[in-house]
């Protein structure tokens, strides 16, 4: 019964309230939730780096990678040539009526490249388009069958058919059109077998056999065949390469991250340059300057080391039945060099200058040079070093992009972070939006103390406004800079880690 009482008084109660006239309230709840808890050390970025090397206690650095791949493509431009051969019927002045189905002529034609001193006989396409064109002056509508012998794929010459319809010398009428050739091999030797830079096609003229139609072949007709090689990409060359000369300008970005200022003094450095010639041809380098660049702060140093800047020759590739052994020159940075004052600008770029010859004596394969797409001519960076520095301001920067729907009824966001640094290194943290020049978040993090790892308690507040802003960015821009206690120098170890927890709470705007 007491039961029963409670239940109707609660009822009578909303009820009153429901009766009064007033206005709409609005709630505005908080809700606490956890968002994160880890740790970041730098066994999170071995899979998305190669450069770290993470076997034994002291964390390297082993940068190797290509600076310049000297590309053959470049140098022997086979692609965007545009060959042309003219067909005539050589049947004297007619004109003479050919019924439907009659075959015209059949000839056999050379399409020749200058290429500037190369010679090729063989060749075989990664990527590409051959583009046909077939022009006729002739009244009367036409079969082509086209037959490139010179372009194959499996063995069988590339066959392509067109079609024209009824025109004049003053009027001709064209059908264009583009095959992929990607995987098909060139020869180069033409009908005689014995030529170079010469494809060989066969062009068989007909009367379609519909629409009737009788057609008028004077000797001065012309059927044109058009070829043009297009985005034409090289797996395999062979022949002489000619004398190439190439200025090598290169400026070659290192890292995304923008380094805006500091240094960093680092201690035993190993580190090379390599000349690798995958090509079956002789090369001669020359460099002018090598030198690493901070693309923010102007800061740029010249490499020095021994020899560096003397002409080099390296013999030709020696291709074996299942491999190909390359020839390589390698340039030591010694205690001599400059190379840690070099790095000391924290640069993120660096500038190659200088020359390139191939087959600076000419001819002495006697027409037997060759390229192979996954052999590259390569120059190569070799570094390494134990990560021992000392640092002092450095600074990073690297910009984030955003893609966030706004919630209208948050109110508010708090954000806490309970941070664990277990590096010897400290970061100050900044956060700021484009356009912005307020900073939106900041944070100082102290490096590890005797070995300890020291705690902070970070929070960012974001009020109605705040969040506006935050929701209508495009992209969030973080300035790191990082310092070592002192500048002194520190080890930066494998084991070390910062190990996070962070939390939120949200304030909601509930009307009712």
């Amino acid at each position: 019964m007491k039961n029963i009482i409670s239940v109707f008084s609660f009822v009578c109660f909303i009820l009153f309230l429901s009766s009064c006239n007033r206005g709409n309230t609005t709630w505005e709840p908080e809700f606490a939730f956890p968002i994160a808890k880890g740790e970041l050390s730098f066994h999170d970025l071995e899979n998305d780096n190669d450069y770290l090397q993470l076997d034994g206690e002291v964390l390297e650095v082993h940068y190797y990678d290509t600076l310049v791949p000297l590309d053959l493509n470049e140098l022997i431009n086979l692609g965007d040539t545009l060959l042309e051969a003219d067909y005539t019927p050589g049947i004297g002045l007619g004109p003479l009526p050919f019924e439907n189905g009659t075959n015209i002529f059949t000839l056999d034609e050379d399409f020749d490249f200058n290429l500037d001193g190369a010679l090729l006989r063989y060749g075989k396409v990664k990527s590409g388009s051959l583009r046909v064109v077939f022009e006729s002056d002739v009244d009367g509508y036409l079969d082509l069958t086209y037959l490139l012998t010179g372009i194959q794929l499996d063995g069988e010459p590339l066959s392509l058919l067109g079609q024209t319809e009824p025109a004049s010398t003053a009027e001709p009428f064209a059908d264009e059109i583009i095959v992929d050739i990607s995987g098909y091999t060139l020869d180069f030797t033409g009908a005689s077998g014995i030529e170079r830079n010469t494809l060989t096609g066969e062009l068989a003229v007909a009367t379609s056999t519909s629409p009737a139609y009788t057609a008028q072949v004077y000797g001065s007709n012309l059927v044109t065949v058009k070829l043009e090689l297009l985005e034409l990409e090289i797996e395999e060359l062979r022949g002489y390469f000619g004398q190439w000369e190439r200025e090598i300008d290169e400026e070659i970005v290192l890292d995304s991250l923008i380094y805006q200022g500091g240094t960093v003094t680092l201690g035993e450095l190993n580190a090379s340059l390599e000349f690798i010639n995958n090509f079956g041809v002789d090369a001669q380098v020359q460099l002018s300057e090598l030198a690493t660049l901070n693309s923010v702060t102007g800061n740029q140093v010249v490499l020095q080391t021994t020899d560096l800047y003397n002409l080099v020759n390296i013999s030709r590739a020696i291709e074996t039945a299942d491999a190909v052994i390359p020839s390589s020159v390698t340039f030591e940075f010694d205690g001599t060099s400059n190379l840690a004052e070099a790095l000391s600008v924290t640069p993120n770029r660096l500038t190659l200058r200088g020359d390139a010859v191939l087959n600076p004596l000419g001819d002495v394969s006697g027409g037997f040079d060759f390229f192979l797409d996954e052999y590259p001519f390569q120059m190569v960076a070799d570094i390494s070093f134990p990560l021992c520095a000392s640092i002092e301001d450095l600074t990073l920067v690297d910009t984030l992009a955003l893609d966030l729907e706004r919630e209208e009824n948050i109110k508010a966001l708090t954000i806490t972070a309970v941070i664990r640094n277990g590096f010897e290194l400290g970061f100050d943290v900044e956060m700021f939006l484009p356009g912005v020049e307020e900073v939106f978040w900041q944070a100082s993090i102290i490096p590890e103390v005797d070995g300890e790892a020291t705690e902070h308690t970070i929070t960012l507040e974001l009020t109605e406004s705040r969040l506006d802003e935050f929701y209508a960015a495009s992209e969030l821009i973080v300035k790191v800079i990082a310092n070592t206690t002192n500048s002194e120098e520190i080890k930066l170890l494998t084991a070390d880690k910062i190990e996070i927890l962070i939390t939120g709470k949200v304030t909601y705007g509930v009307e009712i």
